[in-house]
């Protein structure tokens, strides 16, 4: 499913849902200067600095972790999207990084 604020992936009929979701704001650009300013040594800083938007990825409740693998499995296809920066806010650092 798709319209012009998200995407909703479907794993199994009506099984489990992953989204993808566009957010952008004045609440947006100032979390993404943060993030600049707490990692200038990255060389995408000065990218993410400006960002007014960006795409919120989540699933749904996953209590036996049945969905655990499929997560950075799709996390790992958009990785390779050119341009694309994955930030991980619980984590504040970003995919990949150990």
């Amino acid at each position: 499913m798709v319209d012009d604020k998200r995407i909703r992936l479907e794993f199994g009929r009506e099984e489990y849902y992953f989204y993808f979701l566009t957010a952008e704001g004045d609440a947006v650009a100032e979390e993404s200067r943060e993030i600049a300013a707490n990692h200038k040594q990255r060389p995408e800083s000065a990218a993410i600095q400006n960002c007014r938007y960006r795409i919120e990825f989540y699933g749904e409740d996953d209590q036996n972790m049945d969905y655990f693998n499929d997560f950075f499995g799709l996390m790992e296809e958009v990785k390779k999207i050119r341009g694309t920066v994955i930030f991980d806010y619980p984590n504040a650092r970003f995919f990949g990084d150990t």
